[in-house]
C-alpha cells in the first residue's frame, strides 16, 4: 500500500506526463525504483533525493506530505528563471551555454521557459561546473524564488 508520499510522487509525475522510466532516467535510478517509491508506504526520499523531486516537480518538500496533493497548482518556473539569470550574469548566450554543455541551445531555451523540461543529472553536473558552484550552493541558487546573480 502506497504512503502519503509515494501517491504525491505518483501525482506529481503524472501531472508532468511523465512515465515512471522517465523520472528513473531523471533521478538516476531505474524504473522499479520509481515504482517501488510510489508503492510503498514506508518509503521517504533521502535529503538529495527530495532536492531533486522537488526541482523537478517545482514543489516544496513539505508538497509531498500533503494529504490532498490533487489541490496542488503548480508553482512558478524558478529553475528556468534562476538558470537563464545565473547565465545572463555571466554575459553568456543561449548558444554559449549550449556549446559548453554539448547541447543545442534550443535545449537550453526549454529549460529556461519550461518547467517540465530539466537537465538530466549528467547536465546539472556541467552546469555547475560551467557556473563553478559545488552542488549545495548551486542548488540554492537556482531553487530560490529570486537570486542576486552579483554575489
Amino acid at each position: 500500500m502506497a504512503g502519503i508520499i509515494g501517491m504525491n510522487l505518483t501525482y506529481f509525475r503524472t501531472k508532468a506526463k511523465m512515465s515512471q522510466a522517465q523520472l528513473g532516467e531523471v533521478m538516476g535510478v531505474h524504473q522499479s525504483t520509481v515504482a517501488y517509491w510510489e508503492n510503498i508506504s514506508s518509503w521517504s526520499p533521502t535529503p538529495d533525493d527530495m532536492s531533486l523531486l522537488c526541482s523537478i516537480f517545482r514543489v516544496s518538500p513539505g508538497d509531498f506530505y500533503l494529504k490532498d496533493a490533487s489541490r496542488w497548482e503548480k508553482k512558478p518556473q524558478v529553475f528556468g528563471e534562476n538558470l537563464c539569470r545565473l547565465r545572463l550574469a555571466q554575459s553568456m548566450s543561449r548558444l554559449e551555454l549550449g556549446k559548453k554543455m554539448g547541447v543545442h541551445p534550443a535545449t537550453i531555451k526549454r529549460w529556461e521557459k519550461s518547467p517540465f523540461w530539466i537537465p538530466t543529472p549528467d547536465d546539472m553536473r556541467k552546469l555547475r561546473r560551467i557556473f563553478r558552484v559545488g552542488r549545495a550552493e548551486f542548488s540554492r541558487k537556482i531553487e530560490q524564488e529570486a537570486i542576486d546573480v552579483t554575489t
